[in-house]
């Protein structure tokens, strides 16, 4: 049985204005199906009664009507981008300075002068010959003790510079500063003259680059007040 409207549109003699709608019939001679499982086993005919008609199939989405959603998807990702990722950065970079200040920690300047001597003795340049390279690396490491704890550029100065400073600041006395003329004198001899020091006076140069250190470095209230009243106490026990 079937509907043939192309049939009825197309018959003049039978064309009305009406709209109906005929089921034709088609006659055919006999057609044996035979319905067969996927085990190729034959079904009885109380199998073949239990046969259903398939569920219908969902076709999947058609996405190409959503098509406008990939160019805003784009443009408030752009947007985005532009306002939060110069605040990421910002927090970033505070959450950086925050954990590099927590782990930075300050070494006192005397304590920091104190290995540097002791590395300069480990390397033996005086038993090697290299008096020249020592005492160069000696008057480093006095220059950068007081640029430490003075915060005085003395590494970028000459020494006769670095000596005017030094008696026009209060912090330098006279003692500090005629220690320092001499030891800085006796390390230009060596590094710009060619002066061949001996052994001894390079270990008496190292000897007072140490006492310099020592002397200077930095104290509590408590200390500096007993070293200023030491001497007070030696004149009244004479």
């Amino acid at each position: 049985t079937f509907m043939d409207k192309r049939r009825r549109a197309n018959d003049s003699e039978t064309r009305t204005d009406a709209a109906e709608v005929t089921l034709e019939e088609l006659q055919t001679e006999p057609v044996t199906i035979t319905a067969r499982d996927e085990s190729g086993r034959r079904l009885s005919p109380e199998e073949l009664r239990t046969i259903k008609t398939l569920a219908p199939i969902e076709l999947p989405t058609v996405w190409s009507r959503w098509w406008w959603l990939g160019p805003v998807i784009a443009v408030l990702i752009v947007v985005a981008a532009v306002l939060l990722v110069p605040r990421l950065r910002q927090l970033l970079a505070r959450g950086l300075r925050g954990a590099v200040r927590e782990k930075v920690i300050v070494i006192p300047a005397h304590e920091w002068a104190r290995r540097q001597l002791a590395a300069l003795v480990a390397e033996g340049l005086v038993g090697k010959g290299l008096f020249q390279e020592f005492h160069y690396r000696l008057s480093y490491i006095v220059r950068c003790y007081i640029e430490r704890r003075y915060g005085v550029s003395a590494g970028e100065m000459t020494t006769e510079e670095f000596l005017e400073a030094a008696v026009t600041d209060s912090r330098f006395g006279p003692e500090t500063t005629t220690e320092l003329r001499r030891f800085l004198g006796a390390c230009d001899l060596v590094k710009y003259a060619r002066h061949k020091p001996t052994s001894t006076e390079s270990e008496g140069a190292f000897e007072a680059a140490g006492t310099f250190v020592e002397r200077t470095r930095e104290r509590s209230p408590a200390e500096a007040a007993r070293m200023a009243n030491r001497p007070v106490i030696e004149e009244r026990a004479a």
